[in-house]
């Protein structure tokens, strides 16, 4: 068998350069890799921080929400029993017969504390 010494060199060099072209690109994917690695982490960061920000934010629309509740229930109980109290008391309780939203922030938050009361909180 004879072989033909720049007929395989000729090859060898090819191979060489088709090593050298994979290689390359095998950096190139690997940095390209590690790159979109670094980016996924950084938006689960991202998503995980969406998702806890999103449910304290529920946690407090719940929270007002039962607060509201709350105050719906003291003015319905109230009413009820306004014939039977001072006429002082029942002046000052007329007073906060108003919807949830046009409350004081004082008195929204003496209802978010009952709010939290039913929710077993402190």
């Amino acid at each position: 068998m004879v072989f033909d010494r720049e007929k395989i060199a000729k090859q060898v060099e090819q191979i060489q350069v088709l090593v050298d072209t994979l290689e390359d690109k095998a950096r190139i994917n690997k940095r390209k890799f590690l790159r979109l690695k670094r980016s996924h982490n950084k938006k689960d960061k991202e998503l995980t921080k969406v998702k806890k920000d999103h449910k304290k934010l529920k946690e407090l629309l719940d929270l007002e929400r039962l607060a509201e509740l709350e105050h719906d229930q003291w003015v319905f109980w109230t009413k009820q029993i306004a014939d039977l109290v001072p006429v002082a008391l029942k002046e000052k309780w007329e007073a906060n017969w108003i919807p949830y939203d046009e409350l004081p922030e004082e008195l929204k938050e003496e209802d978010r504390m009952w709010a939290r009361k039913v929710r077993n909180e402190k």
